[in-house]
């Protein structure tokens, strides 16, 4: 009898330690999106200033890419998922599959926030070096 409620015990504990890892990995996420808006919102209110047309456009994709980085992440903060059963995806039309694809990458997909942020980041990094170096 002790041993079966050490073993309920156990599965409790092991329950509410993968709950507290869950909020400690949804804090880093919210953390890492308003550092993301953090860093839209400065970029945005120190724009470089230069007449090459190739570094003002590459600004500009690197604030798309870090806006897209930041939405993606808020969506998948709010726990909301895509999911789509074996037996529908084989009589879907190519409309409905393309569709299935883009909620897919919206709402399951981890490896896109990072890669734009990656990207972004690189860009904007890359644009206020080339300004520093050639004044």
């Amino acid at each position: 009898m002790a041993r079966s409620q050490n073993w309920e015990l156990d599965r409790a504990t092991l329950s509410n330690e993968a709950i507290a890892a869950q909020v400690s990995l949804d804090k880093f996420r919210m953390f890492f999106g308003g550092l993301i808006f953090a860093i839209i919102s400065f970029t945005g209110t120190n724009p470089i200033h230069t007449d090459i047309l190739l570094l003002k456009i590459a600004e500009v994709i690197s604030l798309l890419c870090l806006l897209f980085a930041g939405i993606i992440l808020l969506i998948r903060l709010s726990g909301t998922r895509y999911v789509i059963h074996f037996n529908e995806k084989k009589e879907m039309t190519c409309c409905q599959n393309f569709k299935s694809w883009i909620l897919d990458f919206l709402f399951n997909r981890e490896v896109y926030y990072w890669g734009f942020f990656i990207i972004g980041m690189a860009t904007i990094v890359f644009n206020r070096s080339f300004i520093i170096l050639n004044s």
